[in-house]
C-alpha cells in the first residue's frame, strides 16, 4: 500500500510539470500566469482561514488550547489577512478590467 502510494504521488508530481509546461507554452505569459497563481491563493485565503479557526477550536485538546489574548490575536490576524486578500482580489481584477465597462462589473460581485 505505501509503495502504490508513493508511485501515485510520483506520477501526479511529473503530470502537474508536465501540465505547467504545456500550459506555459499554450500561453507564452509567465508573469500572467504568476498573477493568476497570486488571485487564486487570495480566493482560497478566506477559506484557509475558516478551516485554521475550526480545527483549533473543535479538533484541539482543551487543555492544550492557549489563552484568551492568544485567541483575541488569532482572530485579528485571521480578519486581517481576509480583508488584505479582498483588496488584492479587486485590485488585481481592476488591472484586468476596464473601468468603464459596466459588463465586467459581475466579476467584483
Amino acid at each position: 500500500m505505501k509503495r502504490r502510494r508513493g508511485q501515485l504521488l510520483s506520477k501526479c508530481c511529473i503530470a502537474e510539470l508536465i501540465f505547467c509546461a504545456i500550459l506555459y507554452f499554450l500561453t507564452g505569459a509567465p508573469v500572467s500566469l504568476v498573477l493568476v497563481g497570486g488571485v487564486a491563493q487570495a480566493f482560497i485565503l478566506p477559506f484557509l482561514l475558516i478551516a485554521a479557526l475550526y480545527f483549533r477550536d473543535k479538533q484541539n485538546d482543551k487543555p492544550s488550547l492557549p489563552g484568551r489574548v492568544w485567541s483575541v490575536y488569532l482572530w485579528l490576524s485571521a480578519w486581517l489577512c481576509q480583508q488584505w486578500g479582498y483588496f488584492n482580489d479587486i485590485k488585481n481584477l481592476r488591472f484586468f478590467l476596464d473601468p468603464l465597462d459596466p459588463a465586467a462589473l459581475w466579476l467584483f460581485f
